[in-house]
């Protein structure tokens, strides 16, 4: 997941979200993009978007989805994500070598129903930022 703060939004207020780009590696069993509202600076609130891509899906490759509904730039953040559920030990979303945006990395485990960057979940060791890009239009 990735939080495009205010501070970016503001530049594009009265504009459009109209698709999500994101790389994978390998396919998951299951992909949701998934677009929330503001919440706090760490964590996203109300689902504004969410679309499965399952089937619309390619390996090795940037991945496009146009959203059915665009949505509204405001001003105030958007969180755009994938959600992707594996049935094995694999990694698909692709990533940047670093080093990590503050708003770059956030990850979401079943485990701990918890949002944390990348980075704490990895105690620093991993310094990277998700593939993933909103596509915007008037």
């Amino acid at each position: 997941m990735a939080r495009f703060p205010t501070s970016e939004t503001n530049d594009f207020e009265g504009q459009n979200l109209e698709e999500i780009v994101f790389y994978l590696s390998d396919l998951p069993d299951q992909c949701e993009v998934i677009i929330y509202g503001e919440g706090t600076a760490t964590t996203p609130n109300t689902i504004l978007y969410q679309s499965d891509v399952t089937n619309n899906l390619e390996s090795s490759a940037w991945n496009s989805h146009t959203l059915s509904t665009p949505i509204a730039i405001t001003g105030e953040d958007i969180w755009i994500g994938v959600r992707l559920v594996h049935n094995s030990n694999i990694a698909s979303i692709g990533c940047d070598t670093g080093p990590a945006n503050i708003n770059g990395d956030y990850l979401w485990a079943d485990g701990d129903n918890t949002w944390m960057t990348f980075r704490e979940r990895t105690e620093g060791e991993v310094n990277i930022n998700w593939n993933i890009r909103g596509v915007i239009k008037e």
